[in-house]
């Protein structure tokens, strides 16, 4: 049965969970056979944003990581990066976003020293361009001095089309779609655990 991982604002099934690696506040749920989550905050974006209510997730493989979101500023990125550098220090070979959203992008930046392919929808860095006035204002408004150092890291692997991306023992499918939630959304398929990281095209809520 295929796994759904959701993204923003949402709780993962509980039955998913098991087993919990954790650093100060930010923890992560090892839901199996190298799939990690971190749960964002249950907020509402204009009365309680941090940086941190998307879901963000890595998948480990033998060859390298994949990130799939990054949350929304550098902090958030830098705390998710260095939990997957508690579960391993293999290189990361991905960092995916899933949609043009900020909660989803500006952690990005984190990962620029792992050089890895920044792998979006294609039209993605066109959005994130068009939308970085209004983001970055939106970003320094909820988050004064956690917006620090927070900048736009734009894909360097567009996707137009259905693609395959290689961790060694297992595969991430990403497909790009039209028009969804946005018009820049991709899902990712993981082959190992049929896990499918819908980003926002679907909630589950638990309440």
């Amino acid at each position: 049965m295929t796994r759904l991982v959701c993204y923003l604002m949402v709780s993962l099934l509980a039955a998913c969970a098991q087993a919990g690696v954790g650093h100060s506040a930010f923890s992560i749920e090892d839901v199996g056979n190298g799939v990690y989550v971190h749960h964002g905050e249950h907020l509402d974006i204009d009365t309680g944003y941090q940086g941190d209510i998307c879901n963000t997730s890595f998948v480990v493989g033998s060859n390298g990581v994949a990130v799939i979101d990054t949350g929304g500023s550098l902090k958030v990125g830098n705390q998710l990066r260095t939990a997957i550098r508690k579960v391993t220090d293999k290189p990361i070979l991905y960092v995916i976003n899933t949609h043009v959203h900020p909660d989803h992008v500006y952690g990005n930046a984190a990962f620029l020293d792992d050089k890895p392919q920044f792998v979006g929808h294609a039209k993605l860095g066109d959005m994130m361009q068009l939308r970085k006035e209004a983001y970055d204002k939106l970003n320094s408004q909820y988050l004064g001095a956690d917006a620090k150092g927070t900048v736009q890291v734009l894909p360097t692997l567009p996707i137009k089309e259905s693609l395959v991306l290689d961790l060694g023992d297992r595969k991430l499918t990403v497909v790009p779609y039209l028009v969804a939630h946005t018009n820049t959304d991709i899902t990712i398929m993981d082959s190992k655990t049929s896990t499918l990281f819908t980003g926002d095209l679907l909630f589950i809520s638990s309440g």
